[in-house]
């Protein structure tokens, strides 16, 4: 088997990010090898109800991930595709004393200190997805089904973990709950539950240079969390040969309570210092389920930079949501495209 370059002349409208799905299938014998960089940070967040509000205790979410992936062309109707990240994640915040001490001495009150920072690293999800295309005319109609499964890493839990799962429990029990060798909290590589989602997918391209695709799925969650309903459009110009630069927006709606995880503690006043929190008086504590919603907004730019190479550069923001953080997501990623041939 021979393995060749090809030009990547419609590259721009099969890969605006890897996670992205498109309704441009590939041909047979033709790979694209991906590879995307990301940078996440986060100091506010959206919960049950409410707008936008910071984390608490200065609170601030870091992340990096490299994934690498691939899509083949098995037909020239139908295609598969594999991804899977290495992540980084770390979340700091200032400590609290909640309940105080229980004697007179240092020791004593060192022993109460909760501390919510914590690191997690190591292997993320893996996706695996199927496309076929429909319908090919002005525009293009693809069917995908994808598989997001969990690699063994540890599952989000509540602040002081899985157990108490109420919050009548949970306040009946706080003095023996609200330890520092109890706190777990979220900052996990995943929900570490398996995901099977449909979709179906529309795209278009223009002889001006201009593309639109779109899509609307339907999210089967397992492991107790919330099915969701999908949607995401994108759009996007070509600027002369090698540069096209694009839009667009994805929600995750949950359409399911999810079962919970534990309870999280939230602040009432999320600004207010450490040292004024006195006891539990601004804590709201609230079961925490498996279920979150999110509107993502963000655009960026594909530059071609050979015959068969194009490296992509975006920038994506949570801006409403619920049970998730106001991330800001900065990537970088690569593509090459082969010829498989015989």
């Amino acid at each position: 088997m021979r393995i060749r370059r090809i030009g990547l002349s419609l590259l721009f409208t099969l890969w605006p990010g890897i996670a992205a799905a498109s309704p441009w299938t590939l041909p047979a014998g033709r790979l694209l090898v991906l590879g995307g960089f990301d940078l996440q940070e986060a100091n506010s967040e959206f919960i049950d109800v409410g707008p936008v509000r910071s984390f608490p205790l200065r609170g601030e979410y870091l992340a990096s991930s490299f994934t690498l992936g691939a899509r083949l062309g098995i037909t020239d109707r139908f295609e598969l595709e594999a991804s899977l990240p290495f992540r980084l994640l770390a979340y700091r915040s200032d400590p609290v004393l909640f309940l105080g001490s229980t004697g007179d001495s240092l020791d004593s009150f060192q022993d109460n200190i909760i501390d919510l920072s914590q690191t997690n690293g190591g292997v993320g999800d893996l996706n695996l997805a199927g496309r076929y295309r429909l319908f090919s005319g002005a525009f293009l109609v693809t069917s995908e089904v994808r598989i997001k499964a969990p690699t063994g890493y540890r599952g989000p839990a509540g602040t002081f973990g899985v157990d108490p799962r109420t919050v009548e429990d949970f306040t009946s029990a706080v003095g023996e709950v609200v330890r520092p060798d109890r706190v777990e909290d979220d900052v996990t590589l995943g929900d570490a539950q398996l995901d099977l989602s449909g979709s179906l997918l529309v795209g278009a391209a223009f002889d001006s240079g201009a593309f639109l695709r779109a899509g609307v799925g339907y999210n089967l969650r397992l492991g107790g969390a919330g099915d969701q309903l999908l949607s995401d459009v994108r759009f996007g110009q070509a600027v002369g040969e090698s540069l096209l630069i694009y839009a667009g927006g994805q929600l995750a709606f949950s359409v399911q309570a999810g079962d919970s995880i534990g309870v999280t503690v939230a602040a009432v006043d999320p600004d207010l210092p450490a040292q004024d929190y006195g006891g539990l008086t601004n804590l709201r504590p609230t079961t925490k389920r498996l279920a979150t919603d999110s509107l993502e907004v963000g655009g960026g730019l594909i530059w071609r930079v050979g015959d068969a190479t194009e490296v992509n550069v975006g920038y994506q923001r949570v801006i409403w949501g619920r049970q998730v953080a106001a991330t800001n997501t900065v990537s970088v990623g690569l593509a090459l495209a082969l010829e498989l041939t015989n």
